[in-house]
């Protein structure tokens, strides 16, 4: 069986959403003008138009303009500005 279907059948047992369990990141998405994520593994490369974030199954980059970090911490990191993509890599050598 493969780990994500062993995360979600243990999520369920336990009524714990299998991002808990599994250490996936939760996206939440506030219009175009914000973005937190929970679960990130840290910051790879930060400009003003280009934030690239390594999570647990690889790397999350956000474009836009005026991008900026607005809460950091070891689990939650907050960027607003305007957003303009999301982009999920598998490839965590990717820059």
């Amino acid at each position: 069986m493969a780990r994500g279907g062993i995360i979600n059948m243990a999520a369920s047992g336990l009524e714990l959403p299998p991002d808990l369990i599994g250490g996936a990141a939760r996206l939440t998405l506030l219009g175009r003008e914000q973005v937190s994520i929970i679960n990130h593994r840290g910051i790879v490369a930060y400009a003003p138009e280009r934030i690239l974030l390594q999570l647990s199954d690889g790397r999350l980059e956000i474009n836009g303009s005026g991008l900026n970090l607005s809460e950091l911490n070891e689990e939650q990191l907050t960027i607003e500005g305007q957003i303009s993509s999301l982009v999920f890599r598998e490839d965590a050598d990717e820059e």
